[in-house]
């Protein structure tokens, strides 16, 4: 079973390799190459301490693979992307992965050099989730999310085959943790409409049925049940024409027909 999880681990991984390039061919991401170039020698460092730490490669698997989809976006991003200077947190994130480097070479502690190491790992997401949090448009969730899957099968392939280290978790969970971060920054605008739909249909449908249960004893409960399925009706009709009634004028500018409200439309 163990290797059935090590199969989808990987093919999370690659999918999510696949998506990311994706984006960079159709000009949707461009990297910078410089970031990722760093990016590379945290990432071999982190699968070489965590193969040394752990001595189990279906453990480590994901974490090679994650090194592997890192040299292909690269790869791919040398001829779209582009070379910029280094900002504060790749400068950050590059000392500290020499100083575990050093510190690695000195007492040989893989265990202790790799939970140092996921500093620098959290360090490296935190401009990608500043940037996707001020602008959504930067990224798209889909590697996100296969990334995510990626570091779950890990976290299960670790609990088949326990050993007693606690260190060996703590790499695939704050993979997860991170790119489900990202993924809340990228969502952030449509998780804000979800709470406010949610939160007007809450008062709304509880105002409305407050009304109804009052007026039960006075209209009885096939007339609830009338105004109700007119209520649904009205609320889907609204939706859609939101939704999907547009069109699109000479300047090829994306125009919405804001539906009547035809709210309780029914006798009280």
């Amino acid at each position: 079973m163990d290797k059935v999880f090590v199969a989808l681990a990987t093919a999370m991984t690659m999918t999510a390799t696949f998506f990311y390039i994706f984006y960079i061919l159709k000009g949707t991401s461009r990297p910078n190459i410089s970031s990722w170039l760093i990016w590379i020698g945290l990432q071999a460092l982190n699968t070489a301490t965590y193969f040394d730490m752990s001595q189990d490669w279906f453990k480590s698997a994901n974490a090679l693979m994650n090194m592997l989809s890192t040299v292909s976006i690269l790869g791919v991003a040398l001829s779209r992307g582009r070379f910029s200077g280094l900002n504060k947190w790749d400068i950050s994130v590059f000392g500290i992965v020499v100083a575990i480097t050093l510190f690695w070479s000195q007492n040989h502690n893989s265990a202790q050099a790799n939970m140092l190491l996921q500093v620098a790992v959290g360090v490296r997401f935190i401009p990608t989730i500043r940037g996707v949090w001020k602008n959504p448009a930067l990224e798209k969730s889909a590697p996100w999310w296969f990334f995510t899957l990626g570091h779950l099968f890990s976290i299960a392939i670790v609990s088949m085959r326990w050993e007693g280290r606690y260190e060996e978790l703590v790499f695939p969970i704050l993979q997860v943790m991170l790119n489900l971060t990202v993924i809340t920054a990228i969502w952030k605008t449509r998780m804000q409409e979800f709470i406010r739909y949610c939160l007007a249909g809450i008062i709304g449908v509880g105002g409305y049925y407050l009304l109804l249960y009052v007026l039960t004893d006075y209209v009885g409960w096939w007339y609830i049940l009338s105004a109700t399925i007119a209520s649904v009706v009205n609320f889907l009709s609204n939706f859609l024409l939101q939704k999907f009634w547009t069109f699109k004028n000479r300047d090829r500018k994306k125009h919405e027909v804001k539906p009547y409200n035809i709210s309780f439309c029914m006798p009280l």
